[in-house]
């Protein structure tokens, strides 16, 4: 016996509203319009991605500003008086703070994870070239008359002792630092050093 409830049933699906097509993920997008759509809510935008350096790019970076800035120095002549007073001005930040992050940070974390032997005479040597260069040489340049030839001998004095220095961390130290330190332990140096040094630059008068 047939009660009508087929009927029935389809005069309901009939009825029944159309889903609201922006609401509705299994249609399909027919037109361009609805392709966007669809895009706004199914796709995430992408996400700028920032790039953090881990502690040995980070000194690298330093390692080359500092070249490039020494590379500048003593092709001056005592005619360039503002320039030469500039850029060693330049230099003494940019070598505070190099320094001081490797002492506070990394050289710290290099001897913790290191052993006896080697590790630690590279450790010792590379406080020994900073204090030589920083506290003898560098006031030394400071304190000349950046009008003299005697200041265009001592910055050539500072600039290859400052290479030799990098150098040697670059060939040695920085590749055994990998060795001793995983990839994670570098970056979370990386990223201590990053904001000290902000630190130590904004307080001696230069914004990063």
């Amino acid at each position: 016996m047939h009660d009508g409830s087929d009927a029935s049933d389809d005069a309901t699906v009939r009825a029944r509203p159309p889903l609201n097509p922006c609401c509705n993920p299994r249609r399909v997008a027919r037109t361009p319009m609805d392709a966007a759509m669809r895009a706004d809510w199914l796709i995430e935008p992408p996400r700028k991605k920032e790039t953090a350096m881990d502690a040995i790019q980070l000194l690298k970076k330093d390692h080359s500003t500092v070249r490039g800035l020494l590379d500048e120095l003593v092709a001056t002549t005592p005619r360039g008086l503002k320039k030469r007073t500039d850029l060693i001005s330049r230099i003494a930040r940019e070598l505070k703070a190099h320094t001081t992050i490797e002492e506070e940070i990394f050289y710290p974390a290099f001897k913790a994870a290191g052993e006896k032997g080697n590790d630690s005479r590279m450790f010792f040597e590379a406080k020994e070239e900073h204090r030589a260069a920083g506290d003898l040489v560098l006031p030394d340049v400071l304190s000349t008359d950046p009008g003299s030839e005697k200041f265009s001998g001592r910055a050539k004095v500072l600039k290859e002792m400052i290479e030799h220095h990098a150098k040697e961390e670059e060939t040695d130290m920085f590749p055994r630092a990998k060795q001793l330190l995983s990839k994670e332990e570098l970056l979370a140096l990386g990223d201590q050093m990053a904001v000290r040094k902000e630190q130590l630059l904004a307080a001696n008068g230069r914004t990063p």
